[in-house]
């Protein structure tokens, strides 16, 4: 028998999750996106000057918005939640109203978590139509947060990732194709000390960076290669994108990533 297979190759813009600590320009970066429409559950766009629906105050206006976006004619190339951890809060919610609870962890044998799972399962089931019909970018803002990894195989450390619990976390970040990390670039100091000793301190600067690759002290990665750090907007990750499916278009006998389809593909609409 013989086996049949196809050629993959990119199909769809990118999601993207990007997360930092509090007021670093996370939005900001959103708002680099391409014509981007921003899902607003917290109050903080003040500053900037970008198109969004009305601040969602419950679940279903996020849900009501998501299928506009689906069903109605607009000219948006991205969708932003903004943010993420945020909208979690107006999922607890909703479920603590229909449930009479006064908080999330009152169903037994974690029940609230799980409701709170399959309201997450609907937004993304939403937001992957978005990206594949609607041909739109997928952009995920989130707030950090420490927490203690504890490795089986070395002693356990502190690690930046998504302010949300556990597992509503780790579905979105299992879902997207880029994860960044934004924070403040660092650099080391070597000095002498005496007897022939050195020692190295971390510096922090003004400088923000965008992480694309894991380290032990943050959650990041992607799935196209892109470089460990890139400056935090848009047309950075893009001008990467570009030049990574340009060098595959080099040696793909089948020519199918010519430059209109990496445009359409990566860029949106």
């Amino acid at each position: 028998m013989t086996i049949k297979t196809i050629k993959t190759s990119i199909s769809r813009p990118p999601r993207l999750v990007i997360y930092g600590e509090h007021k670093i320009g996370k939005s900001t970066f959103a708002s680099t996106c391409p014509a981007p429409i921003f899902i607003q559950t917290e109050d903080g766009l003040d500053s900037l000057s970008v198109d969004a629906f009305p601040y969602c105050k419950t679940y279903q206006a996020v849900i009501d918005a998501l299928d506009q976006l689906l069903t109605q004619d607009h000219s948006f190339r991205t969708v932003v939640i903004d943010s993420l951890d945020w909208t979690e809060r107006l999922i607890w919610e909703s479920i603590c109203a229909e449930h009479s609870w006064k908080q999330i962890g009152d169903g037994a044998f974690g029940a609230g978590y799980k409701l709170a799972i399959n309201r997450w399962r609907d937004i993304v089931a939403k937001l992957q139509r978005l990206n594949e019909e609607r041909r739109m970018i997928i952009c995920l803002i989130a707030h950090a947060k420490i927490t203690r990894f504890d490795d089986p195989e070395r002693e356990g450390y502190n690690v930046y990732t998504l302010d949300m619990h556990e597992k509503s976390s780790q579905l979105l970040l299992q879902w997207v194709d880029i994860i960044g990390f934004y924070n403040f670039k660092i650099t080391t100091i070597e000095s002498k000390e005496g007897f022939g000793a050195k020692s190295v301190k971390a510096k922090g600067g003004s400088e923000r960076v965008l992480n694309l690759t894991p380290k032990a002290s943050f959650e990041a990665g992607n799935r196209y290669g892109l470089p460990a750090q890139v400056d935090p907007n848009w047309p950075a990750i893009y001008a990467e994108l570009t030049k990574i499916f340009s060098a595959r278009k080099s040696v793909e006998e089948s020519g199918n990533l010519n430059e209109v389809k990496i445009d359409r593909e990566i860029k949106g609409k």
